[in-house]
């Protein structure tokens, strides 16, 4: 079944599934015919305003929201995802090198038009790859985990580009991380 197909079936909003990211259960859903959609729609959880629905940005704001109880949004409200190394430090988060990932950290990618955020999601066996968890970057099964190499970390979705900048992760939690490291 090629991209292509399976890009029109998974219309905007459509649930592509669930995965369980450090014990959170979180949906992905497909961004696809976004343009055809009354747009700007906002996604809010607990009466917070997480994003643009289903924008890579929102389902990394979503999760962090729920896993760390840290409102990106409400922190840093510009820009785009590939900003977001740049304005780390507004939204309590501390830019780490690619290979210092760790599952929930935010995974940065240059290219495109606006860059891209996802999840890190469990550590593969294979140490020369990560492992990542995302929301509209295919729009079909993919986004809910595939691999990219360090030594190549590139990302094809098929109409973008994308190459692995750095990772982010919660100020706090790295603290917590460091404690516990003695």
């Amino acid at each position: 079944m090629s991209n292509k197909f399976l890009r029109s079936i998974i219309q905007f909003g459509v649930t592509i599934g669930e995965v369980n990211l450090c014990n959170i259960p979180i949906k992905i859903y497909s961004n696809y015919g976004y343009e055809i959609t009354p747009y700007p729609e906002t996604n809010k959880v607990m009466n917070t305003d997480i994003g643009l629905k289903w924008q890579c940005v929102e389902f990394v704001r979503r999760f962090y929201f729920y896993k760390h109880g840290n409102d990106l949004k409400a922190k840093w409200q510009e820009g785009d995802a590939c900003d977001w190394p740049d304005a780390c430090e507004a939204m309590n988060l501390i830019k780490l090198p690619v290979e210092d990932a760790i599952p929930g950290d935010i995974a940065c990618f240059d290219g495109g038009l606006y860059g891209h955020v996802c999840i890190v999601g469990l550590n593969s066996s294979n140490t020369d790859s990560i492992h990542l968890i995302s929301q509209n970057a295919f729009n079909d099964i993919r986004d809910l985990g595939y691999n990219i190499t360090y030594e190549n970390p590139i990302l094809d979705t098929g109409l973008n580009m994308f190459r692995l900048n750095c990772i982010l992760r919660d100020k706090e939690y790295h603290k917590m991380i460091l404690k516990e490291l003695g």
